[in-house]
């Protein structure tokens, strides 16, 4: 699914998140949420927080986008987890 993110300057990042099998030994098969490598969070994790009240940040220090905190709004955010996890 495509989302668009932000950061703390208004620059927006269009994102595609998918949902894949964890590749990672430690967590072997369990979904993972991707927003693009680096930005992986398991899915148990993203549930925890559902519904959002808050943005999620997937990068504090912007140093993979502009070198502003990138965020995505808590309204897409529960749009992932219906679309990605629940469905």
């Amino acid at each position: 699914m495509r989302i668009i993110s932000t950061d703390t300057a208004g620059n927006e990042f269009p994102k595609t998140v998918t949902k894949m099998d964890s590749p990672y030994t430690y967590s072997k098969g369990e979904p993972l949420i991707s927003f693009g490598w680096p930005v992986e969070y398991h899915a148990s994790f993203i549930m925890k927080h559902y519904p959002y009240q808050h943005p999620l940040i997937i990068d504090m220090a912007g140093g993979n986008h502009k070198g502003h905190e990138v965020s995505v709004s808590a309204e897409q955010m529960d749009k992932i987890v219906e679309e990605l996890i629940v469905k």
